[in-house]
C-alpha cells in the first residue's frame, strides 16, 4: 500500500524541526534576525531568485524530494494565494526519512525558510499559478542541491 499523506494548515511549532516558519514580527516593526541564513561554503553566494510556480493537484504522487546541504532555503510569496510545502528529516544515513513527512499549506502571508539539509518537494502552488522570491546560497557545483528518488507517496491537498 502506498504511503500517503494530507496538507494541513502550517504552525511554527510543527514545521520548527524543518525550518522556520516567517510571519508577520512578533512584536514591533522589526523582527531582526527572524530566520537563520546559512551558507557552509566560501564559494558560495547568496543566490536571490524569482520562481513561478503551477498549481498542485488536489491529489498527485510525488517520487522525488531534494535538499541543500551547505545552505538554508527560502521561499517569499510574492503573487501566490495559498501554497504547499512537504517536507521530512533526514535517516542515519542522511536519506530521506518518509516516517517524518509532512505537507503544509500556507497562505500569502507565511514565508518558510528550510533549515540546511531538510528534504523537501520542490515548491507548488495551490488554486493558482504563483511567483516567489527564493534565497539560497549556491556556486553551481554538485554540493548545491541534491536529488534523491524515493518511495512513491500520495498528496492529498486538505484545505483550510
Amino acid at each position: 500500500m502506498r504511503r500517503s499523506i494530507t496538507s494541513r494548515p502550517i504552525s511554527e511549532n510543527e514545521f520548527l524541526p524543518f525550518g522556520s516558519l516567517l510571519e508577520s514580527p512578533k512584536t514591533g516593526a522589526r523582527e531582526n534576525f527572524a530566520a537563520s541564513v546559512c551558507n557552509g561554503r566560501n564559494s558560495a553566494k547568496a543566490n536571490l531568485a524569482l520562481i513561478r510556480e503551477h498549481p498542485a493537484e488536489q491529489r498527485f504522487t510525488a517520487t522525488t524530494l531534494e535538499r541543500h546541504p551547505q545552505s538554508t532555503q527560502s521561499f517569499f510569496p510574492l503573487s501566490v494565494r495559498r501554497y504547499l510545502v512537504v517536507v521530512c528529516g533526514s535517516d542515519t544515513n542522511g536519506h530521506p526519512d518518509l516516517d517524518t513527512l509532512r505537507a503544509f499549506e500556507c497562505s500569502r502571508n507565511q514565508a518558510v525558510s528550510y533549515a540546511v539539509g531538510t528534504w523537501h518537494m520542490g515548491m507548488k502552488t495551490l488554486d493558482a499559478p504563483g511567483v516567489f522570491a527564493m534565497l539560497v546560497h549556491e556556486d553551481g557545483g554538485a554540493a548545491d542541491c541534491e536529488f534523491r528518488e524515493v518511495e512513491p507517496f500520495e498528496v492529498r491537498i486538505g484545505g483550510f
